[in-house]
């Protein structure tokens, strides 16, 4: 079992130690199928409006305990902007935007219109794996979050899984964010009547920025784990340990667990791909489901 630490001050490195934090929580013989979709934003993006509502959509219809969004923010002249998620944008979201990934499929990230057809695609595929969180241990200002990644019942022989690197991710994402100047969102959509934007200006001084990714904790690109040698109906544990001076309240945590093989040279070969998430909020239990 591994501890990382992390904090709302995003320029901390994350340091690995041990703890032996049992669960309660027992393994099912099958797992819900789970979807993340990540886009990339910026507040001098026109466009980046429509993308925001478009995944709020794709989450009312595939319901919240199903679906959720992580908005990264472009690196340049955007203070919502995470340093640490440099690695993720240029390895998943590197094109024009709003775009996105569903379930980091692909190799490359596909335009708004296409996030919910694909994420209807990704439902139909069993889930081989599944994850809980305990977000619910909190200390003083100091959050532990327990992640267990258990393996479902069916023989692993049947998944013939590649033989390639798999992460856990977790990211941490904050409800809403407005505020002054820098939170004010440029919008292509002020005259454009069919819009839910429609004049309410250009920049919309007063916009609420939904699902910011604020941190992300352990590794930039995840943590690798040892699903391969994992046997039928078990699991394994992951204690994070995060810092809330200075957060607000209103945080989700969003793990994942996911095949992990960027550098290939042919992009048909690449397996960038979710195999299940889970998600809870600060304060809060997900078992697994």
């Amino acid at each position: 079992m591994i501890l990382i630490f992390s904090s709302c001050a995003k320029d901390e490195l994350p340091v690995i130690q041990f703890s032996d934090r049992s669960s309660e929580n027992t393994v099912p013989e099958e797992f819900t199928k789970k979807i993340v979709l990540e886009t990339m934003e910026a507040t001098w993006c026109p466009y980046s409006p429509e993308g925001d509502h478009i995944a709020e959509q794709n989450k009312e219809e595939f319901g919240a305990n199903r679906f959720e969004y992580v908005v990264y923010h472009y690196p340049h002249d955007d203070i919502m902007h995470l340093e640490k998620s440099l690695p993720n944008i240029r390895e998943l979201l590197n094109g024009s935007f709003p775009c996105g990934r569903v379930d980091r499929l692909g190799d490359k990230p596909i335009y708004r219109n296409l996030w919910a057809q694909t994420a209807t695609q990704r439902f139909e595929n069993e889930a081989l794996c599944g994850l809980a969180l305990d977000a619910s241990h909190i200390e003083g200002n100091v959050l532990n979050l327990k992640v267990d990644l258990g393996i479902g019942a069916s023989e692993l022989d049947e998944w013939d899984l590649p033989e390639d690197v798999y992460k856990l991710q977790v990211l941490v994402i904050e409800k809403e964010q407005s505020g002054e100047e820098g939170h004010w969102q440029v919008s292509a959509y002020n005259e454009f009547a069919a819009s839910p934007f429609y004049q309410r200006g250009n920049p919309i001084k007063d916009y609420v920025h939904r699902n910011v990714l604020v941190d992300i904790l352990g590794e930039p690109t995840g943590d690798i784990v040892d699903i391969k040698n994992l046997s039928s109906g078990s699991k394994v544990s992951y204690n994070y340990q995060m810092d809330l001076s200075g957060c607000d309240s209103d945080l989700r945590f969003v793990a994942m667990v996911y095949i992990h093989n960027p550098s290939t040279a042919d992009p048909t070969t690449r397996r960038n791909i979710v195999l299940n998430s889970q998600f809870v909020v600060l304060g809060s239990l997900q078992p697994f489901d």
